[in-house]
């Protein structure tokens, strides 16, 4: 069974992340009770227009969060716990393994 932390199909994966929903928490809670901040990754709005395939969040004198990215589609979910906050951050898809009986 897949990793409920993993791309369900590599071969088709999204690059960019467009219609993922990245959601930052308060480090070590990922209680949505404590959620900082919420972005959809989205590129057109308007006619013949686009900007670049990322969020941005201001979180003043926050130094560490969890990062919580949801792929669109139920292809899965990245996270990562106690990420240095002033910095650009790319989830990087791990490559999955035959499960070997």
């Amino acid at each position: 069974s897949d990793s409920p932390n993993q791309p369900r199909d590599n071969s088709r994966t999204n690059r960019q992340g467009i219609g993922s929903m990245v959601r930052i928490y308060k480090a070590g809670t990922g209680d949505a009770k404590i959620l900082l901040g919420s972005a959809e990754i989205m590129l057109g709005y308007g006619y013949v227009s686009s900007h670049a395939a990322d969020v941005h969040f201001g979180l003043c004198k926050t130094e560490l969060v969890d990062v919580e990215v949801t792929l669109p589609h139920g292809r899965g979910k990245f996270t990562q716990t106690d990420v240095k906050t002033n910095q650009r951050i790319v989830p990087q898809q791990q490559p999955r393994h035959p499960i070997c009986n």
